[in-house]
């Protein structure tokens, strides 16, 4: 489940980088692959936040009845140039198939983005071991049967050498109850962190910028407490990510 190879298209595509084309655009897009219950990461203000157009593709699987899946409004590879960035919200590996995964390689290498966000099915719980995924992401991820718990909540800061504090306000103590457990590889910057953990990590793949991030937006909210997906600041935290995993597609003449 964890192991990938490359077709023999995306080998062919790898020895023939000069073949990439973007399609001409003014206005960065977004490609939002939304997997299970990911809306109350508010992707649709973040994006308001950033003045990123997008295009939503939604996930409708049934992990307790054979693990069905199906893809809505999913763009065809050969449309990945329109985008800038792609956003895999809580998705498994195999289920984006390994063609679709070489596409994203190429895309990010070339100058695209890519943002990964937490929950059930991503990272090690994604089988995200072996494929491009794993390659791309600035972090590397043990495995975990669970994703722990911290039912009081883990407070969000800035990393110590966070460059995106300027888009947030910590004044309302924001807080996880879920934090995967990934590691930035060198290179890597930290940009939040829930508690001591890596919560928001950025770094590069080639040509392009590629952000993990670690909270799932799951846990109940013991009384006086905030958490994140309700803090007002997050929707400009996530949109400052997605502007600046945008920034390396090239821009229209």
């Amino acid at each position: 489940m964890g192991t990938f190879s490359f077709s023999a298209t995306a080998r062919a595509a790898e020895a023939k980088p000069s073949e990439w084309r973007w399609q001409p655009s003014l206005v960065p897009k977004a490609l939002l692959i939304e997997g299970l219950w990911t809306d109350h990461f508010q992707l649709t203000p973040a994006l308001h936040a950033a003045g990123l157009r997008s295009h939503a593709a939604y996930v409708s699987r049934s992990p307790y009845f054979g693990g069905y899946t199906r893809f809505y409004h999913l763009p065809a590879t050969t449309e990945l140039n329109q985008f800038s960035v792609i956003v895999i919200a809580n998705l498994d590996a195999p289920s984006l198939i390994s063609e679709r995964l070489s596409a994203y390689r190429e895309f990010v290498a070339n100058g695209g983005g890519l943002i990964v966000l937490g929950g059930y099915w991503a990272f090690s719980r994604g089988a995200y071991a072996g494929t491009p995924l794993e390659e791309m992401l600035p972090v590397t991820f043990a495995p975990e049967h669970r994703i722990p718990a911290s039912p009081d909540g883990l407070p969000l800061r800035p990393g110590p050498q966070a460059t995106w504090q300027a888009a947030a306000d910590f004044a309302a103590k924001p807080v996880a109850f879920y934090v995967q457990t990934l590691a930035p590889k060198a290179g890597a910057t930290v940009q939040l962190l829930a508690g001591d953990q890596p919560a928001l990590i950025s770094g590069t793949f080639g040509k392009g910028r590629v952000v993990a991030c670690a909270l799932t937006a799951n846990g109940d909210a013991p009384a006086g407490t905030v958490p994140f997906w309700d803090w007002p600041a997050w929707p400009k935290l996530l949109g400052q990510a997605l502007d600046w995993a945008a920034g390396s597609r090239p821009a229209a003449p």
